[in-house]
């Protein structure tokens, strides 16, 4: 496994002339990218300096070996793309979601209780999974992708058509892939960072946070999630996993801001069949599995 990681900020910055300065190569133009893995020569000092300059976006991604994929046995999914926004997009969370335990602070706690709304259908004929923006825990794939996977007997998924806004008519030729369960615990969160629904700076993790006018904490849930972004792969206490169906949801919550999305949990005969029917889409990161309690 390999820790890469994507800098990214607008061209002719200090920050660019440093690195030009150092010979690397990186995707150039009106906004500029450099993909480095922590196990290259220089990393330490492009850590240097991206901890001075502080570009704009610093991404953090796990990259494994073929051999790591093959042995093992859970993973978590993600979406390589995203299609369009829920709709309507300033007020789709009362449309799908319950949202009488969601906190618009955090955003967790929202429990779909109605279809999702698309603007239109998607036309994207060479991608099988597909994912909305700002929706980051469900997937929809098309009827025949729905129909081998019911035939496989895949368990932990229904399928549920999600609807066009205007007409509220069924999306044509699309269904959501709903996972029906979350595990009941089992995450290791001892190398993942968390963060509190609390008004700001008490919310923050980092010491080095600027302070904030303290806002109503009455607007605040005070639950708390992990960021989603971290190094190595997440840990889930095999036994929570032991009756776990095929595909399945973590309890805990994710994400940054106002965003929150839980874990998209799959078995090994989940990503098998996705590999042998040579679907695109989707995005597979091993889980390790620990033999104790989180």
């Amino acid at each position: 496994m390999k820790i890469v990681h994507r800098i990214a900020a607008e061209s002719g910055g200090r920050f660019w002339k440093a690195i030009d300065h150092m010979g690397l190569e990186y995707e150039r133009g009106t906004w500029c990218v450099l993909n480095i893995s922590e196990d290259h020569d220089q990393w330490q000092e492009v850590k240097e300096l991206e901890e001075r300059f502080e570009p704009e976006t610093h991404l953090i991604f796990n990259r494994f070996t073929k051999r790591e994929m093959d042995a093992a046995d859970w993973f978590e999914i993600g979406a390589k793309g995203h299609y369009g926004y829920p709709q309507p997009e300033d007020d789709f969370t009362s449309f799908t979601y319950n949202t009488d335990n969601w906190c618009s602070k955090c955003g967790i706690g929202w429990i779909q209780n109605a279809p999702f709304r698309l603007r239109k259908k998607p036309n994207k004929k060479r991608t099988q999974f597909l994912q909305l923006n700002w929706v980051f825990d469900e997937f929809f794939v098309p009827h025949e992708v729905a129909a081998v996977l019911a035939e496989a007997g895949v368990s932990g998924i229904e399928f549920l058509p999600p609807v066009l806004h205007k007409t509220s008519e069924p999306c044509d030729g699309l269904l959501q892939m709903r996972v029906k369960s979350d595990l009941v615990g089992g995450l290791d969160s001892g190398n993942l960072d968390r963060t509190l629904c609390l008004p700001s700076p008490q919310g923050s993790d980092s010491p080095s946070a600027p302070a904030a006018p303290i806002a109503d904490s009455s607007e605040y849930c005070g639950r708390s999630k992990f960021l989603y972004m971290h190094r190595g792969p997440f840990v889930l206490d095999a036994s929570a996993l032991a009756d776990a169906p095929d595909v399945v949801k973590s309890r805990e919550w994710f994400g940054s801001g106002a965003e929150a999305r839980k874990l998209v949990l799959v078995s090994k005969a989940f990503r098998d069949l996705v590999v042998s029917q040579k679907w695109r889409g989707l995005g597979f990161e091993p889980v390790r599995l620990s033999d104790g309690p989180a």
